[in-house]
């Protein structure tokens, strides 16, 4: 069967090399069609992004399930964790020696007595705060 199965193989690979060579091999532009009009009389300066070098690059930390029922309740809903048999205002994760941390987004140790960790800011806010901007 392999063998009925070669020349029919190899005449779809052939049907396909011909077919994108041929694509490809159209008349190529004229020196007017590659001109590019300008539309803005000020010229055109390509720079590279500038970014902001304060604040340092963090590793991220790979987030755990830390479990437990100390966890601390948010105002609004929600609520921390529990690691290592303390409240966390954040969430557990793992560094590189393999320790559980509590973090809110690079804040070790998590957020204060009167904050949360925000999901969508990616930061403490305050508790008083409502969640996802919904009024209060």
């Amino acid at each position: 069967m392999i063998k009925s199965l070669s020349p029919f193989a190899l005449t779809i690979l052939l049907i396909c090399l011909v077919s994108c060579q041929s694509v490809g091999s159209g008349p190529a532009p004229t020196a007017r069609e590659r001109e590019v009009e300008a539309t803005s009389s000020v010229a055109l300066t390509v720079e590279p992004t500038k970014t902001d070098q304060t604040v340092p690059m963090l590793k991220q930390l790979r987030r755990v399930d830390t479990g437990g029922d100390c966890a601390p309740r948010y105002k609004h809903g929600g609520m921390g964790a529990c690691v290592n048999k303390a409240p966390c205002r954040g969430f557990g994760a793992m560094n590189d020696r393999g320790q559980i941390l509590c973090t809110c987004y690079g804040d070790i140790g998590g957020c204060g007595e009167a904050q949360r960790c925000d999901e969508k800011k990616l930061t403490c806010v305050p508790d008083e705060e409502p969640p996802f901007n919904r009024p209060r």
